[in-house]
C-alpha cells in the first residue's frame, strides 16, 4: 500500500504513528532516499523532513549511521517488508 501511496498521503499516514517512523524511496542504483519522516523522529531525531527529503542516509548521518541504516534498508528490501529495530 505505501508503496503505491502519493507523497502526502504517505506523510499523512505515518504521522498518525506514535513511534518514530521513516520511510524511503528505493531507487534503482541501490540508493534509497527520504520519502517521509513522521513528528515523533522528527522531535527525536532533529532530523526534519523538509531538510531530508529526497536526500540519502550519506548526505544527512554520519558515516557509519549512514551505513547501519542502509545496511537495514537492503535488508528489509530483501524481506519485502517493514522492519522495526531498537537504538
Amino acid at each position: 500500500m505505501l508503496a503505491t501511496c502519493s507523497q502526502n498521503d504517505l506523510l499523512r499516514i505515518i504521522q498518525t504513528i506514535g513511534v518514530p517512523t521513516f520511510a524511503m524511496d528505493v531507487m534503482d542504483d541501490d540508493l534509497f532516499h527520504y520519502a517521509a519522516l513522521n513528528g515523533r523522529l522528527e522531535e527525536i531525531t532533529g532530523l526534519f523532513t523538509p531538510a531530508v527529503l529526497g536526500r540519502t542516509p550519506s548526505e544527512v548521518l554520519s558515516p557509519a549511521q549512514a551505513a547501519a541504516l542502509e545496511q537495514r534498508c537492503r535488508n528489509c528490501v530483501r524481506l519485502r517488508g517493514t522492519l522495526e529495530y531498537e537504538h
